[in-house]
C-alpha cells in the first residue's frame, strides 16, 4: 500500500503545506501505508533535507521512477 505524491507542478509551499506532509506521514504510518515523493525541483528537495523529511519520505525523480519503486 503505497501513495506516490507528484510535486511536478508545484509552484509554492508555505509551512502548511509541510505541516499537512508530517501529518500525512504520521498518518501513513500509523496505517502501515508507505509514501513516496517525485518531481521535487531543487528549492524543494533543499527544503526536504532541511526539514529531515526526505529521512521520512522517498524521493525520486520522476513519476515512473516512484511507480517502479512502488512495485
Amino acid at each position: 500500500n503505497t501513495v506516490i505524491l507528484n510535486f511536478s507542478e508545484l509552484d509554492y509551499m508555505n509551512s502548511g503545506g509541510i505541516g499537512l506532509l508530517v501529518t500525512l506521514l504520521i498518518r501513513a504510518n500509523r496505517d502501515g501505508k508507505r509514501l513516496l515523493a517525485c518531481g521535487l525541483g531543487e528549492h524543494y528537495r533543499q527544503i526536504f533535507s532541511l526539514t529531515r523529511l526526505d529521512e521520512a519520505l522517498t524521493c525520486f525523480a520522476d513519476e515512473p521512477a516512484a511507480i517502479a519503486a512502488a512495485r
